[in-house]
């Protein structure tokens, strides 16, 4: 049989007598359910769920059958799960196709001049192209097309 663990009585105390102590910090171990909320844009195409109509998102997947893969709103679901996988989350789509898609330009004025590797984030993904010295812009944008598809 395994001795009871006292933190308060000594075990050196030899005195009889009845002691008691009470440990609290096994109970109610029981913690409020906390529910996030998340508000964005679901793609204008791929979507199944209905602007500005809250709905529970189970995991992931969901939220790319949901709102679109790709769109804003299955991202913010997934760097959401990734930092708490077993919350209770809620999203609120957003109707995104009166808005106007992002676009931009990357340059390459001359040929590289060293070996290494071009890295660029692109809607908060890392994209990484191969460069070798003496590659073309021509040749540059090329393969940083490549990555980017």
């Amino acid at each position: 049989m395994t001795d009871i663990p006292f933190h308060q009585i000594p075990s050196t105390l030899r005195e009889p007598l009845f002691y008691a102590e009470l440990d609290p910090s096994h109970a109610n171990t029981a913690q409020p359910q906390l529910r996030a909320l998340l508000i964005g844009a679901m793609a204008t195409s791929g979507g199944t769920a209905t602007a500005g109509t809250p709905e529970i998102v189970s995991s992931v997947a969901d939220a790319k059958a949901k709102y679109g893969a790709g769109s804003i709103l299955a991202r913010m679901v997934s760097t959401y799960r990734a930092n708490d996988p077993f919350g209770e989350v809620w999203a609120l789509p957003i109707d995104a196709s009166a808005g106007t898609a992002a676009t931009g330009n990357i340059g390459f004025t001359g040929p590289a001049t060293a070996n290494g590797t071009l890295a660029l984030y692109i809607a908060g993904d890392l994209v990484q192209t191969t460069v070798t010295s003496g590659m073309t812009a021509a040749q540059l944008a090329t393969a940083l097309a490549a990555s980017v598809t």
